[in-house]
């Protein structure tokens, strides 16, 4: 049965201050009203799928109506009704025994080191890794939970460690977001935040190695892909890159066509997820078809088409229908070392879900 999953961000407030947050100019915005949330839960209902509805923030158990809202989703037939917030009950309007009785079915908690001193500092809370794990120790034999990683410079190392420990406090699914470098986090925290991907590959397939051992489900975000060698079922969905470029993403980069202009975070690409679609967007040069320019490893020449004209209207829409059907390419960890490297563009996401990165091999 298809489902219908739901985002509702009831409120902006935050009682962590962390130093890779996004949302740090939305802190002063004032949360909606509970008429408008309750207009948005009731709209986005579907009636004939299952609907799960996933409530954010900031963090959700700041606003007086959290209860309320969990009330409203249940009788509108809401069959999941899920939570994401950082377990910190300071400063909370309801206590996790009111939580845990308001019918909410998921939680995922965000947790990003098993270490307190770590945990704490990326957070910029003192006492936000205690909380953290009162909250896992009240809820964990009670619901479902999740914990959420964003992986950085200052966990990177740890990232075996941090699933290890998560899982021995019976955690059964995890999320992992990678350190996005824009806004606060790269003006203020990169210095902290940012690590060579490459360098750190090890520590990823060893946290992968844990995953599948204990057979625990794991959703990986903004990650290049080549991470996932000898991993790749945990590759996103090709078309998930849409989901990272919504709302004022998507306009920035409307605008940077129109004008000719490049994204503000442009040059700091080495290792971003969207290198390869950025690149091609803003130079626009990609192959015809599918199959186009295999690498020479594959017994093709490697390189793109450069021809510009064959999208006739050059939208971000199109783009991103010719990128998903032609131009998703990818290379493995490996391929630095090819002497064909600087003019490889790799090969089709869809050929290396199928048969791996290590069908490419370095000449």
């Amino acid at each position: 049965m298809m489902e219908n999953i739901v985002n509702i961000r009831i409120t902006n407030k935050c009682n962590n201050d962390c130093m890779f947050c996004l949302e740090q100019s939305l802190r002063v915005k004032p949360d909606l009203s509970m008429e408008n949330l309750k207009n948005n839960i009731k709209k986005k209902f579907k009636k004939t799928v299952k609907n799960e509805l996933i409530i954010t923030g900031g963090n959700p158990i700041l606003n007086k109506n959290v209860l309320k809202i969990i009330d409203f989703s249940r009788e509108m037939g809401y069959n999941k009704i899920r939570i994401i917030f950082n377990g910190n009950f300071k400063k909370a309007l309801i206590s996790r025994e009111e939580l845990l009785d308001s019918g909410i079915t998921d939680i995922t908690f965000l947790g990003h080191s098993c270490r307190q001193d770590i945990h704490d500092k990326l957070c910029g809370e003192s006492g936000s890794f205690s909380e953290l794990i009162k909250s896992i120790k009240f809820f964990s034999q009670k619901i479902d939970l999740r914990i959420c990683v964003n992986v950085n410079g200052l966990n990177i190392k740890q990232l075996p460690n941090i699933v290890d420990g998560f899982i021995k406090r019976n955690i059964k699914a995890f999320d992992f977001l990678n350190y996005f470098p824009v806004e606060r986090a790269y003006d203020k925290f990169d210095e902290y935040l940012f690590y060579n991907i490459e360098d750190n590959f090890d520590y990823f397939q060893r946290t992968f190695e844990i995953l599948q051992k204990n057979s625990i489900k794991s959703w990986w975000n903004r990650f290049p892909e080549y991470i996932f060698e000898n991993y790749e079922f945990l590759m996103p969905r090709k078309e998930n890159i849409r989901n990272e470029i919504t709302g004022d993403e998507y306009k920035m980069f409307e605008s940077c066509l129109k004008n000719k202009t490049k994204p503000v975070c442009f040059g700091r690409c080495r290792f971003c997820f969207l290198k390869n679609f950025c690149t091609q967007l803003f130079t626009k040069k990609f192959a015809r078809k599918q199959f186009d320019n295999k690498p020479v490893c594959q017994g093709g020449k490697g390189k793109f088409d450069t021809t510009q004209n064959h999208i006739k209207e050059f939208t971000l829409d199109n783009f991103f229908d010719v990128y998903l059907k032609n131009n998703y390419r990818l290379k493995g960890i490996r391929c630095k070392f090819c002497r064909y490297d600087k003019f490889c563009s790799g090969i089709f996401i869809d050929d290396v879900r199928d048969k791996g990165f290590k069908q490419m091999i370095p000449m």
